[in-house]
């Protein structure tokens, strides 16, 4: 994987890449991506194996690079214990307390697609954030923390359950995640154990980028 990675950085002002093709194999994925080298160097054509995959997102996007990280925000939803916050006596708008929840997400996540992915219902104004008790959501215990902190003060009770870390059924028993990493690449993401690069032989790489 190194030597792809090196690649893209050598290439890294005019460099392009695009995933042409993926394949699955149980819980291992093979994406074929198309790099268009900077100068008049021909583009090459690489097989990434993705093995133990958990979660991905493949669009045919191109992007100026990749990268492969096994501390990126997406990844506290597999390895921390997933905390729940409950509530009562809630006297914030639902202006306000959605502001906040999407304040927080940004904030430790990076993203807002935490804010689907956590809270309980719709992120809507006419979701949970307007009823005066219940299930705030479910999130990572770093998000769920950072949340719980910020409802201090607030005209609202807020608690946090015992968390719990999130499991996955592996054909015999329900398990905890293995150390993960994952590869973005554009808007593409493929979550996993592991991953490995070469260079595909014997394939035409003189396709048309469009």
């Amino acid at each position: 994987m190194q030597a792809l990675l090196d690649l893209l950085a050598e290439n890294d002002d005019d460099g392009w890449i695009r995933i042409v093709d993926a394949s699955w194999f149980d819980d291992d994925l093979k994406l074929e991506v198309i790099i268009h080298l900077d100068g008049d160097r021909p583009a090459e054509s690489w097989e990434i194996e993705c093995t133990g995959v958990v979660e991905e997102l493949i669009c045919s996007d191109g992007a100026a690079g990749l990268s492969l990280s096994a501390e990126a925000p997406c990844l506290k939803w597999f390895l921390e214990p997933e905390v729940s916050i409950t509530f009562s006596d809630n006297d914030m708008s639902p202006e306000a307390l959605l502001a906040l929840v999407t304040s927080c997400c940004y904030a430790v996540m990076g993203d807002l697609d935490c804010l689907e992915r956590g809270l309980n219902g719709a992120p809507s104004l006419d979701g949970i954030v307007r009823s005066r008790y219940g299930l705030l959501g479910r999130f990572p215990a770093t998000l769920a923390a950072r949340i719980g902190d910020s409802l201090k003060d607030r005209p609202i009770r807020a608690g946090m359950l015992p968390g719990r870390l999130p499991q996955r059924w592996d054909g015999i028993a329900h398990a905890n995640y293995p150390p993960l990493q994952v590869l973005e690449l554009g808007r593409s993401y493929v979550i996993g154990q592991q991953f490995h690069a070469q260079r595909a032989l014997g394939v035409e790489e003189n396709r048309c980028f469009v």
